[in-house]
């Protein structure tokens, strides 16, 4: 029997991971993290190579160990400051952050197992058996639903109408398992979207050479340094925050979060390629699209543009993580239900446990956790609170696993 069980392979399941390793001291023999993917951060890497990302959202001191200096652990031969930092919050090239990555995966292997988990049980004397779609059981004391946000891709309905599989090469979703941007050349490409992941695409692919790509647009490019309010990662906001009930909890987070929005910076290398006409970008809404002799017709308001290729860039459809999975444990354990919020969410207690013994982690624990729950941070202050809930009252408002702050990091990052 496994000590903890962690379902989820991602940044979250290999954050909660790390900690139970370094803070808790737990044998590599007694944990097992079940992933459908044959290694960790299968997902993050296709999607971070997919749009071309060259520099992360989050800040240097976010990484996947407890250690906030971790990123520069290891043998970092040939890679400098200079070029795999960049300003504000020293944040890490993608080639920078992969070495981390690699350093702080190393020996997930031996407790990693691939599989689809489709059931959580009740096991013996308290246990519990999580079942993989293969028809294995596994028991563990402790589970950790460590679950990635983002499933399903968002499809416009213009854009439904016009897929076939006829039609597979000339429209594709910029995180559908088949995109391969390194596979565009030579092409009129139109990109559909106004965020982050959109501008990165359209930036990689304009740095790539030929056709300026079009970046499409429906309202004009919206500037934040973050995906949602930093001040919720401290307690400067949380203290607050965990103070309001559940439903304004819920107003809190929406207002607290900036989806769709691009960094000043990359904002600013997007006008000056616009500038130059290495990219086009139009502000503009798709009404109909078509093809024509093998070339697509997208109107707008101001009239036709045709492209060879469409990448939508338009983000996932609004949805619990596995919900099916989450209905289905809520069910599974003797007596009343697992307690759900009208949005089908777990109700959790402040140590981000379900049951005893069950936690959750990222966007499912973001009524406790707050806007960034599904972020890199969002899975330490998470493992924060399950392992000092193990040691007395869980850490509700979250401190620095250790310091890090030097002089070229905004000092708020002191109070994470």
């Amino acid at each position: 029997m496994y000590s903890w069980l962690i379902v989820g392979g991602g940044p979250q399941g290999v954050i909660i991971a790390n900690a139970l390793r370094t803070v808790v001291g737990l044998p590599i023999a007694e944990l097992a993290i079940v992933d459908a993917h044959s290694v960790p951060l299968a997902v993050w890497d296709r999607r971070t190579e997919a749009c071309g990302m060259r520099f992360l959202r989050s800040p240097g001191a976010h990484g996947l160990m407890p250690d906030f200096g971790a990123l520069w652990a290891g043998d970092c031969t040939g890679l400098s400051r200079a070029h795999h930092e960049i300003e504000p919050y020293a944040r890490p090239s993608l080639e920078l952050f992969r070495h981390h990555a690699h350093v702080a995966t190393a020996g997930l292997d031996e407790c990693w197992v691939q599989g689809k988990v489709v059931d959580i049980r009740e096991g013996p004397e308290g246990s519990y058996t999580t079942a993989t779609a293969d028809g294995r059981t596994f028991q563990s004391k402790r589970v950790v639903l460590a679950l990635g946000a983002g499933i399903t891709p968002r499809i416009p309905v213009w854009a439904r109408q016009l897929e076939s599989p006829s039609r597979a090469s000339l429209i594709d979703h910029l995180f559908s398992d088949s995109f391969r941007r390194t596979e565009i050349r030579g092409e009129r490409v139109a990109i559909i979207g106004g965020g982050i992941s959109a501008v990165q695409l359209a930036l990689s692919l304009s740095d790539a050479g030929g056709l300026p790509p079009v970046l499409l647009s429906r309202r004009p490019l919206r500037e934040s340094q973050f995906d949602s309010d930093p001040c919720y990662i401290g307690p400067r906001c949380m203290e607050e925050y965990a103070a309001a009930p559940r439903p304004v909890r819920r107003a809190l987070l929406e207002s607290a979060r900036h989806p769709g929005t691009v960094t000043p910076g990359l904002h600013q290398r997007l006008l000056d390629a616009v500038r130059d006409g290495a990219i086009i970008h139009r502000v503009e809404s798709i009404q109909s699209a078509m093809v024509i002799d093998g070339e697509i017709h997208l109107s707008t308001q101001s009239g036709t543009v045709r492209a060879d290729r469409i990448v939508l860039a338009t983000g996932f459809e609004p949805a619990r993580p596995a919900g099916s999975l989450i209905d289905r444990i809520a069910d599974s354990f003797s007596g009343p239900q697992l307690p759900k919020d009208t949005d089908g969410y777990p109700v959790v207690r402040e140590d981000l446990s379900w049951r005893e013994g069950l936690y959750v982690t990222g966007k499912l624990a973001e009524v406790e956790l707050g806007p960034s729950a599904a972020n890199l941070i969002g899975a330490h202050n998470a493992a924060k609170r399950i392992i000092s809930s193990l040691r007395g009252a869980p850490q509700i408002v979250p401190q620095a696993w250790r310091r890090y702050a030097p002089a070229r990091v905004s000092s708020s990052s002191e109070s994470i």
